[in-house]
């Protein structure tokens, strides 16, 4: 679980809500399950005209790739 990342590069004119909606649209087409809290961090120039990369964090509660989240185990005891 944790904060990820997602990078696009899209029209340097694009309103931000349309960003995030298209960011938003590249996820779910990515099968990227359970995302929330999706923001427009922040956006570059890039050496193409009329493009600019635009930079996205998410919120992914359930990550695959951490596995299984851990379990408490018991506390050790106190030997001294």
């Amino acid at each position: 679980m944790g904060i990820r990342h997602l990078s696009l590069d899209l029209p340097f004119d694009l309103p931000a809500v349309d960003a995030v909606a298209m960011a938003g649209t590249e996820l779910r087409s990515r099968a990227v399950a359970g995302w929330t809290q999706l923001h427009l961090h922040a956006v570059s120039p890039t050496t193409t005209a009329g493009i600019s990369t635009y930079l996205f964090t998410y919120w992914l509660p359930n990550d695959p790739r951490e596995g299984p989240a851990e379990t408490p185990s018991d506390p050790e005891p106190d030997l001294s």
